[in-house]
Parts: structure tokens; sequence; C-alpha cells
């Protein structure tokens, strides 16, 4: 009996072992962002309590570039205020990344794998869209591992094409991520293998499907969206320091935004470990192709390279017209744009590839002073010289993540916006985002389309510094282009707005820059003296507002929210017959020596 427990007991230790070390990194990474508060900076936004609205379906006006992530977050907020619920998503992500490399070396020594959790979780990748606040990208990103690895199973047919569904449509939280998950796992899933095929269909159906809550809206938009030629080349990959854009993507980084830089991605740690890097990963070439088998490594391999490929193209000034062609003309092209998500696979295959040529350098090292023992402390070294290519993500990026709390006075404005007349809210000073004193003056784009239950309408352009100087990309909302441009004429007024479907107007006064030049006719919303401590004016504008002009049609409503409810009953679905059909949990980690022959 008990040389029968032996094994089982000796895989739960290993998970337990590996779910403690990704949830440690995940802390190490995050630092204050992980515990409490709400980390506010650039596209990431929470607030207490997310109301359901139609813009997080995909009914605005605008393209669905948020869709279903902020649908998920007003159905989670209902339960979970969103001071835990933030902080809850962050840790939880990172550590599932970190799980999910490991994961995909079961059936090595657990210490390789700790080492793939930590290559996966500490890149200039994961550093910068953490500091630009794309936590559905991240979400994407710790989900690709584990699709990775299930579409292996489900292609060797040892899982049913059920398992894939979840795990997709955790990845379609935002569109980029869920296209990038799904042409890596589904071609491994799909083509050869012994899956019959009406599995294979059923893949290819379902990855359709959880994608739908975004293609559907897009596909039904009243006007074209598709962006300009200046957006096509601000979003291109910028080089971090004088060593090109080759380096920087082979290394993951070249975000567009420069606030979203850590500051080790300028110095000479950032070539020289990238170098580093990929001769570790040329090292562990042989075992990858072992250990992932043929068709995952051919996916993979063929994925980052099309994303390193298109990264160079962007930042080469030859080939910048053809990048500029592809993301303005080809239907869909706007989702390439913002060239350095593409990186994903990349980054994973990097990762895997450094971790298992890490650990035959340290096998290497070991037998050449005939001393076994030393393997685990190699692994561990290098674990640590991992971290330390990108120092400053250390403890929520060197302190640039640090939380903070709403003032008291947004709650205050937030009930009287509820109890106003029927319409939407307009969001002044006209600007994008916002630079909070109680935020510590990050900018992060305005909370209150998220903190108040009205559709709000603010400026949605986007001013982006460039080597070439500011660089305006225009917005796709049609009102809101509408209305900036009568704000910039200075001929509006409350009778205007409410033909727009405007019924209030939402001032912050603690924001840089010059006056806010208020629309005439509006009147003052009494508001407890906690708002204005929060510099925050509320203006009516006496009356009710009419229909919004630009409002989503009925069949459009219709058909979004149809395709809506049968993807959520698809995925609840399959994950009810999953759990029905699981006996025991699975198979997460094995064991096996280092020391044998490959």
């Amino acid at each position: 009996m008990d040389a029968a427990r032996a094994p089982h007991q000796s895989r739960r230790r290993s998970v337990l072992g590996t779910a403690a070390w990704c949830l440690g990194l995940s802390l190490l990474a995050l630092g204050p962002a992980a515990l409490t508060g709400f980390t506010l900076r650039a596209d990431m936004v929470f607030v207490p309590r997310q109301v359901m609205l139609p813009a997080w379906l995909g009914l605005g006006p605008a393209l669905p570039r948020s869709v279903p992530q902020d649908a998920v977050v007003a159905i989670l907020s209902t339960v979970v205020p969103g001071v835990v619920l933030q902080p809850a998503i962050l840790m939880l992500t990172l550590a599932l990344a970190g799980a999910g490399a490991a994961w995909l070396l079961r059936g090595e020594r657990w210490v390789v794998q700790a080492l793939a959790a930590v290559a996966y979780v500490w890149t200039p990748y994961v550093a910068e869209r953490l500091l630009l606040g794309n936590w559905g990208l991240l979400v994407a990103y710790a989900a690709l591992p584990w699709a990775l690895g299930l579409a292996r199973d489900v292609r060797a047919a040892r899982r049913p094409w059920l398992v894939l569904v979840p795990v997709l449509a955790l990845a379609a939280l935002t569109p980029t991520g869920g296209l990038l998950v799904a042409a890596v796992v589904v071609p491994v899933a799909v083509v050869g293998g012994r899956t019959r095929v009406r599995s294979r269909v059923l893949v290819v159906a379902s990855a359709v499907l959880v994608n739908a809550p975004w293609i559907v809206p897009a596909l039904l938009a009243p006007t074209d969206l598709r962006p300009d030629a200046d957006g096509a080349l601000v979003f291109a990959l910028r080089p971090e320091g004088g060593w090109g854009p080759l380096l920087t993507a082979l290394g993951t980084g070249g975000i567009w935004n420069s606030l979203a830089v850590p500051g080790s991605r300028g110095t000479l740690l950032a070539p020289v470990g990238t170098v580093a890097l990929l001769l570790l990963a040329l090292l562990g070439v042989p075992a990858v192709r072992r250990v992932l088998g043929r068709a995952a490594l051919l996916s993979l391999a063929t994925a980052s390279a099309l994303g390193v490929l298109w990264c160079v193209l962007g930042a080469w000034v030859v080939t910048r017209s053809l990048v500029t062609w592809v993301v303005t003309t080809v239907p869909g092209g706007g989702l390439l744009r913002d060239a350095q998500k593409l990186l994903l696979p990349w980054a994973l295959l990097l990762a895997v590839a450094a971790a298992l040529g890490a650990a035959r350098l340290a096998v290497a090292v070991a037998r050449r002073v005939h001393e076994p023992a030393l393997v685990p402390g190699l692994v561990v070294a290098a674990a640590l010289a991992f971290v330390l290519l990108v120092p400053d993500l250390l403890l929520g990026g060197a302190g640039r993540l640090a939380p903070t709390a709403y003032p008291a006075g947004w709650t205050s404005v937030r009930q009287a916006v509820s109890e106003g007349p029927d319409g939407d809210v307009l969001l002044l000073p006209w600007s994008t985002y916002r630079a909070y004193p109680w935020n510590a003056g990050t900018p992060v784009l305005d909370p209150a389309s998220r903190f108040l239950d009205r559709t709000t309408v603010a400026d949605d352009t986007l001013v982006v510094a460039t080597s070439e100087g500011l660089v305006t990309v225009s917005g796709e909302d049609p009102r809101s282009a509408t209305v900036g441009a009568a704000l910039q004429r200075g001929s509006i007024d409350a009778a205007h707005l409410r033909a727009w479907g405007i019924s209030m107007v939402l001032v912050e006064t603690d924001q840089p820059g010059t006056p806010v030049r208020l629309p005439t006719g509006l009147v003052e919303v009494p508001l407890p003296p906690d708002a204005a401590e929060a510099d925050l004016r509320l203006l009516s504008t006496s009356g009710p507002a009419g229909p919004d002009p630009w409002a989503a049609s009925a069949l459009r409503t219709w058909a979004v929210i149809a395709v809506d409810l049968v993807t959520l009953l698809a995925v609840l679905a399959s994950v009810a017959v999953l759990a029905v059909r699981t006996t025991r949990g699975p198979k997460l980690l094995h064991s096996r020596p280092l020391l044998t022959e490959e």
C-alpha cells in the first residue's frame, strides 16, 4: 500500500512545490500590487464595481479592442470587489504563466521546470506589458503554454478535444491574445496526429467560437474602422538602446511606449543578456524537440519567426511602407499594428529552450568535475541570472506599479450620476489620459469610463512621442470626434449635448494643462464636500438627453448578445463536462533524472 502511494505523494509534492514557486515569482514581480489597492497605470484601470455597459460587449462605435475583457471584469466584479479582483488577477496570471512553462517540461527534473518558470515570467515582454497595463494580453501569455501542452495531448489522443475550449476562451479575453494562441495550438491539434476528423473540426469550431465575441462586433461595425497610416507606424517595435531592432525583438522587448520600458533595457545588460539567452537556447534545441514534439515545436517556431520578422519589418525604414499597407488595407490588419505583441510565441520558445539549455550546460559542468550533486545548484544560479537580466521588474517594476485608493468623492459622484437624468456623461478635460495627484501623477486612462454606471464620451485620440516628434493617432468614435471638434471651436451648448445623447458633464479639475472651456447652458449638480476635495464637478444639461445617434442598431445588438450567450454557454458546458469526466487531478509534473543521455 505504501509503495503504491509513493508515486502519487511524490507527484503531489511536485505540484505543490511548483505552485508555491510560481506564486513566489509572481509576488516577487508584482510587489505591493499583488496584495491590495488599485494599480492604475496606462491602460490598466480597475474600479470598485464595474457595471455592464454596451461598449464592454463591443456595441460601441469603436473597434472591440477590450472585448470581452471588460465584460468579464464587469461580471466578476459583481461578486468580487475590484480592490480584491485586480491583485488576484495579476497574481494568478503571472503564477499560471510560470506554472504553464513548467508543465510543458513535465518529465524533466523539477529544478529544470522551475527554471523554465523563471525564464518565462521574468522577461522584458512581461515587464513592458505590465507597465503599459495590458493585463488581458498577459492572460493569453499565461494561457499559451497550457494550450500548447493540451493540444499536444489532443493530437496524441491522450485527452479529449474539450480540454482546449476553456484555455482558448481564456486567451481570447483580448483579440490579439485569442488569435496568437489559436494560431499556435490549433495546427498542433488538427494537423496530423491521431485525432479523429470530428474532433479536428470541433477544435477549429471552438477556436472560432471563443473569439466570436469580438469578431462579430468588428464585422458588424457601422463604419470602416481601419487604422490610419500614422497609427500603423507609431506602434511599431522601438529598438531599445543602440543594438538595433533584431536584437531588441530577440530579447522580447521593443514596446512602442517609452514610459513602459524598464531602465535596464537601455543598458549593456540588455544585449549581453539577450545573447546569453540565445546561446543557452541553442544548447537546448535538441532537448526542445524531444520534450515538445516535432509538431508543437514546428508550430511554435513558425509563429515565433513570423512575429520577430514582423517586428523587424516595422522597425526598418525600407520596409515600413509594406507594414503600413498591411495594417491599413488588409481586413483585420489593425490587429498587427502593435508589433511587439506578436513576440508572445517567441517568448515561450526562448524560455523553454533556454531552460533546457541551462540544464544541459549544468549537466556538462557537473560531469566535467565529476560532481552530479552540483546540478541543482547550477540551475538555481541560472534562475537567479534570469531574474537579474530584468532587475527592474522586481517588486512591482521597482515601485512603478504602486497601488492607490480612489478618493471618497468618486463614490459620491457615481451616486449622483446614477440618480441623474437618463443619458450619457461627457468627460472633461478633453484628453485621453489623466495624471492624478493621489496616483503619484502616473498617466492612466480616465477611470470614470469604468467607475460610472453610464456610458461616457471622452477624447479617444492618442498623442505619441516619436523620434520625428509628436504624432496624433485618430480615434474611432464618431461621437467623440464630433464633440471634440465642437469643443475646439467653442460652438457647443447644452442643447447640442442633449441631441448627442449626453445629459451630464464630469469635470476633473485637478488635471494639468489649460483651463477647461465648458459648454454653455450647464447647471451645477450639488455634490457632497468630498467630491470637491477630490477635484470633481458634475454638471447637468438641464433636461433629458435624446437617443444616441450613433447607438448600435437593434439587429446588431441582438446578434452580439446571441453570440455572447452561445459562447458563454459553450465554455461553461465544456468545463462542466470535463469536471464530470475527471476522476482525479491532472498529472502536471513528472520527474526524470537529468543525468541521462539524450
